[in-house]
């Protein structure tokens, strides 16, 4: 039989551990995202950067080359921007890595 103490345990409790638990998943596959992001941006950011340091080693000058190192250094800008878009959802949207404190009251005027 279910006492009032079992009800208790079951109408209150449950649902905080369940919203705790549905916002940690939230936030554990938002980070995965964003680690993604980052991951994947490196890779045109290196090739990019190989790119212009062959460029620079031999000194190419043909129109074709600074089209290509352009286009590659926007795809590596877009990727960045976009972990760092992803990166601040995590902290505004999330909260990640925000530390909430309260100003000490047993000591006014310091904070």
């Amino acid at each position: 039989m279910i006492s009032a103490t079992h009800f208790h345990a079951m109408a209150v409790h449950f649902p905080i551990a369940i919203l705790m638990a549905g916002f940690l998943s939230e936030l554990i596959e938002a980070t995965q995202l964003h680690e993604q992001a980052a991951a994947f941006a490196l890779t045109p950011t290196v090739i990019t950067a190989i790119f212009y340091l062959c460029n620079f080693i031999m000194k190419f000058s043909k129109s074709w080359v600074r089209i290509t190192c352009i286009i590659l250094f926007a795809g590596a800008v877009r990727a960045i921007v976009r972990t760092g878009y992803l990166g601040g959802q995590l902290v505004y949207r999330h909260g990640a890595g925000v530390e909430l404190a309260l100003p000490d009251f047993s000591n006014p005027g310091v904070e």
